[in-house]
């Protein structure tokens, strides 16, 4: 009778379930805790409540009502097996790992969500998505990505950086995570970031953590002390144009330059002396052509360009 109760209420509703399976998950959780049967459960109790008595059932007994419960024991056993039947994919789903999305240089993924969201990783990239039953959460642990968000006012879908944390609902939005911080660039709907304050040694004491809406159109960096800047004029297109493999950079340092250009060659760029990195530079690279990046540094008089094996190695003269 429980059994077939508690059958009819796992299928009146979604959170009955839920809850089933929470509890299944606890009771998982708590058998693996003593494998060998080593801890004397009786004596822990004991020593808690000395008048505590375990209940012991003799062996009569609990041969007459294994004998007056046989009937109804192939019954139970059918409605449990519709019973897992029903929670055993739903379980699975629950319990799962989160999953990781990992791409090499100048590689790029464009990978459905469960939730019917997309993303579009760019090349070295590391995404960890980790959905639960209240939110959606995925963390940039290095890389770029365009997410375009499934409509789902209940979850929330939150991506976390190592500096910021971007919240939208239902809306299109690339986040870049650069050597300065994190860049988030909306396409369309709206998003709110979130800074995230972090203890680096050489940093300036943080500041309180900033939090900054923003709407399609719209850009801003935010830096590892928890400022965010928002861009006056951004050019979100540019933004996106490594899908094309067409890096666009106004006035960008050369060390977020070279960064974003390794993210798409297997032939790397590699800085030598913190001051060449501080240089700025505009103009449109080929993400796959790192050697378009050497050729106008080549023309720089107190620079020298040097190619060791799979590096293009950048040092002062």
């Amino acid at each position: 009778i429980g059994m077939v109760s508690t059958h009819c209420r796992l299928r009146q509703s979604r959170r009955h379930m839920e809850e089933f399976l929470e509890v299944v998950a606890l009771e998982r959780a708590l058998g693996d805790l003593d494998l060998q049967r080593q801890i004397d459960v009786d004596a822990l109790i004991a020593q808690i409540a000395p008048n505590v008595t375990a209940l012991r059932a003799d062996a009569t007994a609990r041969s007459a009502q294994r004998r007056r419960w046989r009937p109804g024991l192939a019954a139970a056993a059918a409605v449990a097996a519709i019973a897992i039947a029903i929670a055993a994919p739903m379980f699975l789903s629950y319990l799962k790992a989160p999953n990781d999305i990992i791409t090499g240089a100048g590689e790029q993924r464009t990978v459905s969500l469960e939730d019917g969201s997309v993303v579009i990783v760019n090349g070295s990239s590391h995404l960890r998505i980790a959905y639960s039953r209240r939110e959606r959460n995925v963390e940039l642990r290095s890389g770029e990505a365009v997410f375009r968000v499934a409509r789902e006012a209940s979850r929330p879908f939150q991506v976390h950086t190592p500096t910021a944390i971007v919240r939208a609902v239902g809306t299109q939005f690339n986040v870049n995570q650069q050597p300065s911080g994190t860049v988030v660039s909306v396409l369309e709907g709206r998003v709110r970031v979130v800074a995230q304050l972090q203890d680096q040694p050489g940093l300036a004491a943080p500041i309180d953590p900033g939090i900054q809406d923003l709407k399609a159109g719209e850009e801003a960096q935010v830096a590892p002390t928890g400022r965010i800047q928002k861009k006056a004029q951004p050019d979100v297109g540019k933004a996106t144009a490594w899908q094309r493999k067409s890096l666009k950079f106004q006035e960008t340092p050369l060390e977020t330059i070279v960064a974003e250009i390794n993210r798409h060659s297997a032939l790397k760029l590699r800085l030598e002396g913190a001051q060449i990195g501080s240089r700025r530079y505009g103009g449109i690279f080929d993400g796959a052509d790192p050697e378009s990046l050497a050729a106008v540094l080549e023309r720089e008089p107190d620079l020298v360009v040097e190619r060791r094996g799979d590096e293009i190695v950048v040092r002062k003269r």
